[in-house]
């Protein structure tokens, strides 16, 4: 009877933190069904482990506060902030940047510069659930937790929790054993390649150990270096350019291919695009995107570095203090240009892009503080034009010039300017049309800026490269599921080709190809040419088994030598 009574006793005690503690599951359980929108590789067990390591985080959250808040309810007030806080950032984030939030950039605020609209098109109706639920929660903790609660009685309701937890975590590991996987192949290695599954199924404090432990671990083996370093390096085609020329690289916001062909009421949405394909171009729509969590930052890494970042983190903020072999530094080793620049929309400490160009070895980064009368967070691209223009007319050549855009950026609510031209069909969301219209503004711009090339006897003196930071993604569309096909590829255009390249505009192509491609095409001779397949190799060596082997590993190989420091830890590849 004494035994029942002390059971009964516990759930009784324990009742109103019950309601609580279910309050907090569906805050969690909210936050991973929003931020995971695609469940198609989920399985049966996925769900199965969401629900269990939601209890778990619930009860480990709970603990502590269950046990050594008492009078000062107040405190519970700081708690639920705190937690409606972290969920509502991840929530937030996962709509822009399709990731749980990643740790490493809550010093990054500064990077929230300009982005005031995209946070606010994230916000849904439905995520009042988190602060409600909150509200609720202390509801019950103002009217019904106990005021003078003893400390045994808190105590046994804290381990009730925590024992919950610890069963459950226990069973977990159980099902590891009998599943014959390791800790490591469970929970490690999964994180590496697929991280947003990973953390759906295993949970915030999964996540913030990962997190911890990625910063201050090594993720490869010794032997797995020393079994793909001989992949390292590439075979360069030996091609010499009979003269070097300005290199001007045009990284398009968010550019999709689908886009570079459509034409309504007999108005082309990319006209001056267009035009470029009928001159001395190579074009390929088929370009695959290779972006992870630094999204644009991501795109200048591929292009200027010709590694693949990493899937887990944002690369810049946790390995931008790497050493590595990059195109500007290359182009100015040998002789290639005189000067190297930059031009931006944002401030230049936006994303660390004052830090970026150090370590990519470019000479002058102009940002929306070099542009006179500006009054906007970010520049839009007449005024990024403008800007280049007036930096590109003074620079001895031959130089390189990289130039980036901002007018096609999320969030798509609105356009840039009213739409009078073109007719779109009723199924294009207002979003995609909203795209469109401001793309087509870009494009004018784009067209601008090559007039003033040849205006100014600087078009037939370079090699354009116009291509896309990534893709728009289909939810800031909008799209529904019969259009969301048009986001998987970018174009890429290289014009004024000082060398035929033979493959095909209708290969398919990966971001990780346009490294080596510019070192071909600029006639560089370096041992290290990334991790993809120059467009000007011929298909015997392509074809080889070594070179399907490093395309293989790309992915591998990038983050052993990103993690290594290899260029700086280990032997420089030749750039001679």
């Amino acid at each position: 009877m004494k035994l029942t009574h002390k059971i009964i006793h516990i759930l009784q005690q324990s009742k109103y933190p019950f309601f609580v503690f279910i309050l907090l599951c569906i805050q969690l359980i909210y936050m991973h069904y929003t931020i995971v929108t695609d469940k198609g590789e989920l399985t049966t067990f996925a769900y199965l482990e969401n629900l269990g390591t939601t209890l778990i985080d619930a009860g480990l959250l709970l603990f502590f506060p269950f046990l050594f808040i008492n009078k000062r309810k107040y405190i519970y007030i700081i708690f639920f902030v705190l937690i409606d806080i972290l969920l509502l950032t991840n929530i937030w984030y996962s709509r822009n940047f399709h990731a749980y939030f990643p740790l490493s950039l809550i010093t990054e605020y500064n990077n929230l510069q300009g982005l005031t609209s995209n946070i606010l098109v994230s916000i849904s109706f439905l995520d009042l659930i988190i602060p409600f639920a909150s509200i609720f929660a202390l509801l019950i903790i103002y009217h019904k937790f106990q005021p003078n609660i003893s400390w045994k009685n808190r105590l046994v309701t804290s381990f009730t929790f925590l024992g919950t937890s610890f069963i459950l975590i226990t069973a977990f590991f159980a099902l590891i054993f009998l599943r014959s996987s390791t800790p490591k192949e469970k929970f490690i290695m999964p994180y590496a390649y697929t991280p947003l599954e990973t953390t759906f199924r295993h949970g915030v404090f999964y996540y913030f150990f990962i997190q911890a432990w990625n910063s201050s671990s090594q993720h490869y083996s010794e032997e797995e270096l020393l079994k793909l370093k001989p992949l390292f390096n590439a075979q360069s085609t030996g091609i010499i350019p009979e003269q070097n020329k300005n290199i001007i690289i045009i990284i398009v916001e968010s550019l999709l291919s689908f886009a570079n062909d459509l034409n309504f009421n007999g108005q082309e949405i990319t006209p001056n695009l267009n035009q470029l394909k009928k001159e001395n171009t190579y074009y390929n729509q088929h370009v695959i995107p290779q972006t992870q969590l630094g999204e644009s930052s991501d795109g200048q890494f591929i292009y200027l570095i010709g590694l693949l970042p990493l899937k887990n983190t944002v690369t810049i903020v946790n390995h931008l203090k790497n050493k590595y072999i990059t195109f500007p530094s290359l182009l100015k080793q040998q002789d290639k240009i005189k000067e190297s620049h930059m031009t931006i929309p944002t401030g230049p400490t936006y994303w660390r892009q004052d830090n970026m160009c150090q370590h990519y070895q470019i000479d002058t980064l102009f940002s929306r503080n070099d542009y006179p009368q500006r009054q906007a967070m970010w520049l839009n691209d007449e005024e990024i034009f403008k800007l280049a223009q007036s930096k590109d007319i003074k620079m001895p050549q031959p130089f390189l010039s990289i130039i980036l855009t901002a007018s096609t950026h999320s969030p798509y609510n609105q356009a840039i300017e009213e739409n009078t031209t073109f007719n779109f069909p009723k199924e294009y969301t207002q979003e995609l049309q909203n795209y469109l219209i401001n793309l087509h503004y870009t494009d004018r711009q784009i067209g601008n800026y090559i007039l003033f090339l040849k205006q100014n006897q600087l078009y037939d003196n370079s090699i354009i490269v116009i291509t896309s930071d990534h893709e728009a993604h289909a939810d800031f569309l909008n799209l529904p599921p019969s259009l969301k096909h048009i986001t998987h590829e970018i174009p890429l255009y290289i014009i004024n080709v000082p060398n035929v390249i033979k493959r095909s505009s209708h290969d398919t192509i990966k971001q990780m190809d346009i490294f080596p491609t510019l070192l071909d095409l600029t006639g560089i001779q370096s041992s290290w040419r990334g991790v993809g397949r120059s467009l000007l190799m011929s298909d015997s060596i392509a074809n080889s088994n070594r070179e399907k082997e490093r395309r293989e590993n790309a992915q591998k190989i990038s983050d052993i030598i990103i993690h290594s420091d290899y260029f700086k830890t280990y032997q420089r590849p030749n750039t001679n």
